[in-house]
């Protein structure tokens, strides 16, 4: 069984080196190797982890950009129940996780639970909770605050629960918290402490 190595972009400005990162890792990409990197530094002195993962490449802005370009005016109008059932829709074409919509945590209900799919890829390391808010395009950007400082309060909370350590089972659960704006996606960032 391959391992697994996760490239999760943080805000912006890092697509070149993850792209590179992406190809230099995935064992996906063994055949295109030499093309893709031979003529860097990178290529041309391996280390034995080249090409050895199965890279899962979570990238939530492509999802805001895919709203942008697929999305009627209709269906913006709906707010958040479409960019949610969107966002659901986009996670579940990952084929290592299970996305569980709504999923009773005995403290409320996770937007989103990436349950690791461990009884095919025994050796995943890693769970998501994906707590998604939703604020008019009019709202001020005061309020996507406060949202963002909501989630963070769910996620946090939800993550203590008995339900989600146990369905997490040996990963390490990340906690990303999302919040749109009409279509936009001005906070996405994973939460690392229990503050606010």
């Amino acid at each position: 069984m391959h391992g697994f190595f996760f490239i999760r972009p943080r805000r912006f400005g890092k697509s070149l080196t993850l792209n590179i990162l992406q190809h230099y890792y995935d064992l996906r990409t063994r055949a295109q190797f030499d093309a893709l990197l031979g003529n860097l530094y990178i290529g041309q002195h391996p280390t034995l982890s080249r090409n050895t993962y199965l890279v899962l490449y979570l990238n939530f802005s492509g999802i805001a950009d895919c709203l942008h370009h697929y999305a009627s005016q209709r269906d913006k109008q709906k707010g958040e129940s479409f960019v949610h059932g969107f966002t659901l829709a986009m996670t579940a074409q990952n084929r290592f996780y299970r996305p569980v919509s709504e999923q009773d945590t005995q403290a409320g209900y996770a937007d989103i639970f990436l349950c690791p799919m461990l009884e095919i890829y025994s050796d995943m390391k890693h769970s998501y909770i994906v707590e998604l808010k939703y604020a008019k395009y009019k709202d001020p950007e005061t309020r996507v605050e406060e949202l963002r400082r909501e989630a963070i309060a769910q996620a946090n909370r939800y993550a203590e629960t008995e339900t989600v350590k146990r369905a997490v089972g040996t990963t390490q659960l990340h906690k990303i918290v999302v919040v749109y704006k009409g279509m936009d996606m001005p906070v996405c960032e994973e939460v690392y402490e229990q503050t606010v």
